[in-house]
């Protein structure tokens, strides 16, 4: 028997676990192409030789690897456009998607961002743009404990930028799938503000089945994050399963009751992702369904996980950077934790009356997605609601029975959708009531930092815990106990680790300087005059829980000295320089700021530091002279803008 065996009952876990290496490894390996060729055709050698059976899963799993590691290197720029940054073009552009602030441009395969204040209505995917600018490579800046918009670009695939000399123009359009039904959601959008005048009530409709978020206000979004339901907002999984349902319901209701005839679902339920504009989490929910219903139709052996993992695997196959998206992760979280955990909850309820085991089960089904997901919520979103749970029991079905009577009001006509809708209006106005209620009880867990190896401790602890309800219920007992010591051994590690941390903090602002100095669970802001976070600090203190220390001259604490301006302790002597303080002494590490220039430094003799540091403060000309100066002395040079913040411990 060779090792990979298509008939056990999880054949795409192993493949699935070797690409997803493959992708984590792109950034620190370096292979040639070739070995990608040469372990695909050693797969297909496997296959069709009898004698090499038994290593076509190794090679297998190694094409994956490589194709991970090689498809997730950042692609290079056509020849025509490899030019300096300081080169003008003048390119035509397809429009694929419109961003809160910007576009994603398309020009011979490669995807720009257009930056911009805010949305422009003009603008539609699908429109040919002409736009005469520079193009600039998107780095991987971003500010601990801040959200990172330039990793979320390179999540869609977009990995340079476009600064136009003058405003693009429109200068044509072109029509396919994904335009025609941008159109539609543009119609169903209009619609809705015809029908439903109301501006609160409309946006939270437009946000439920369109899947439009733009509309909301920030005291809804605050309500529905404050009470743990802000999922409801963005179509995603939940939604597209509610119109599986639905469908579903009305095939077996007309007689279309096999599984086989099931598969008929698809089609429309792929419209209504399109409808929805292909958002990452109804495309994702759409393919683990689809490959559920396939499975269910043509396997004897159909497992709910290995369906799960078959989708996942083919995401990553598309696009291997959807890896790193947060709605992926917690789309793929929820599935399998209701998978692991839903059967195990229902089965402990097997006492439970008749006619409490709907809203026992709806219980369940909530409970179990939002144990899979508490770990990423904490780690991406610093936050926990304990018992929103709770408050998903009413608010889910409302929601519910919300998108099934919205979505049939606007596919009647007009003079008939407008009377199914005042129910519509009714059932917002009570969900918004009932989250009102929710808010003043709701139990929030702020300002969490947990670590990447906390939250793969803690799914390691849930997995072995679903395992305890299997055969290898003493193996996974043995490997619960070694998981929980090492655990809390860590957890004892990383909190001793952060409450003695001592470093040197500088941030990344346009034309600004962001410092901060943390020294035993104090921090100072040496550029700001009341010692007062901003909202580029403030992300940082919090996830660290650092108090303002109390004397903001300067301090001096064993052997660690800091006099206003210059940091000493055995380890470092940092200066931070300015225009008026620009005297850098011994210092071996200058942090330069608000444009200072070499030529305006006292004379240091052949004293130089070991490397220096330029903040976001200082512009084109101070850096093209600190690039210059330190490669006449060939001194490191670190730049915020470059890197994002910049850590010296």
């Amino acid at each position: 028997m060779g090792i990979v065996n298509f008939s056990h009952t999880h054949p795409f876990l192993i493949p699935l676990a070797a690409l997803t290496a493959g992708i984590l490894c792109a950034g620190s390996t370096t292979l040639p192409a070739g070995c990608l060729y040469a372990a695909v055709l050693l797969f297909l050698l496997s296959v069709f030789c009898k004698p090499l059976h038994r290593t076509c899963g190794l090679w297998l799993w190694a094409a994956l690897f490589l194709y991970g590691a090689e498809k997730s290197a950042p692609p290079a720029l056509p020849p025509p456009l490899t030019s300096s940054p300081a080169t003008v073009y003048r390119l035509k552009f397809r429009c694929e998607e419109i961003l809160p602030q910007g576009a994603v441009l398309n020009c011979r395969g490669t995807r720009f961002y257009l930056p911009g204040n805010q949305p422009d209505t003009s603008r539609q995917t699908g429109d040919s743009l002409s736009v005469t600018g520079r193009i600039f490579p998107i780095s991987h800046t971003g500010n601990e404990g801040r959200f990172n918009y330039n990793q979320y670009l390179r999540q869609k695939k977009v990995f340079y930028r476009l600064a136009p000399v003058t405003p693009p123009e429109t200068c044509g359009r072109s029509e396919d799938l994904f335009t025609y039904f941008e159109k539609l959601r543009h119609y169903m959008r209009d619609k809705t503000e015809r029908l439903l005048p109301d501006p609160t009530q409309n946006a939270l409709l437009k946000a439920l089945c369109l899947g439009y978020k733009n509309d909301l206000d920030h005291a809804t979004r605050e309500l529905f994050a404050e009470t743990g339901t802000v999922h409801l907002l963005a179509v995603s999984g939940l939604h597209t399963g509610a119109i599986f349902l639905l469908l579903a319901s009305l095939f077996r209701f007309i007689g279309l009751r096999s599984a086989a005839s099931q598969c008929l679902i698809l089609p429309l339920l792929w419209g209504y992702a399109l409808l929805t504009g292909l958002s990452p989490s109804v495309t994702r929910a759409a393919s683990i369904l689809t490959f559920i219903l396939i499975g269910k139709a043509f396997s004897q052996q159909y497992s709910p996980l290995n369906a799960i993992a078959a989708s996942a695997l083919l995401t990553l196959l598309l696009d291997p950077f959807a890896l790193y998206s947060v709605s992926m992760q917690m789309s793929y979280a929820a599935y399998t934790g209701i998978i692991l955990f839903y059967p195990q909850l229902l089965r402990a309820g097997k006492k439970i009356p008749t006619f409490l085991r709907g809203g026992y089960s709806l219980l369940c089904v909530t409970l179990s997605a939002q144990i899979a997901t508490l770990p990423l919520s904490a780690y991406y979103f610093q936050v926990l609601n304990i018992n929103s749970f709770l408050f998903n029991l009413p608010a889910v079905p409302l929601s519910t029975i919300l998108l099934y009577i919205s979505v049939v009001a606007l596919c009647l006509p007009f003079f008939i959708g407008r009377y199914l809708i005042m129910l519509s209006d009714l059932l917002c106005r009570l969900l918004l009531y009932i989250l009102q209620l929710f808010r003043n009880i709701s139990v929030n867990l702020h300002d969490l930092s947990p670590t990447p190896l906390h939250v793969a401790g803690i799914y390691l602890l849930l997995l072995l815990l679903s395992g305890l309800a299997g055969v290898q219920k003493r193996l996974c007992l043995h490997g619960l106990c070694l998981t929980l010591f090492l655990f809390t051994g860590y957890c004892c590690l990383h909190t001793h680790r952060i409450s003695s941390g001592n470093c040197l903090v500088v941030f990344h602002a346009h034309r600004q300087s962001h410092i901060l100095i943390r020294y035993r669970g104090f921090y100072h802001l040496p550029f700001s005059e009341h010692n007062t976070p901003s909202h580029h600090t403030e992300g940082y203190i919090r996830r660290y829980r650092l108090k303002p220390m109390p004397a903001t001259a300067g301090f001096s604490a064993g052997d660690c000295v800091f006099n206003g301006r210059q940091w000493k302790t055995p380890q470092q002597h940092i200066a931070l320089l300015a225009p008026s303080e620009n005297d850098p002494g011994t210092a071996r590490t200058w942090i330069v700021t608000g444009d200072l220039l070499p030529g305006q430094l006292p004379a240091t003799g052949n004293s130089f530091p070991e490397k220096i540091i330029l903040d976001g403060s200082n512009g084109p000309a101070s850096r093209r002279a600190w690039e210059q100066f330190c490669s006449d002395r060939r001194i490191p040079l670190l730049k915020t803008e470059e890197q994002g913040s910049i850590s010296l411990k």
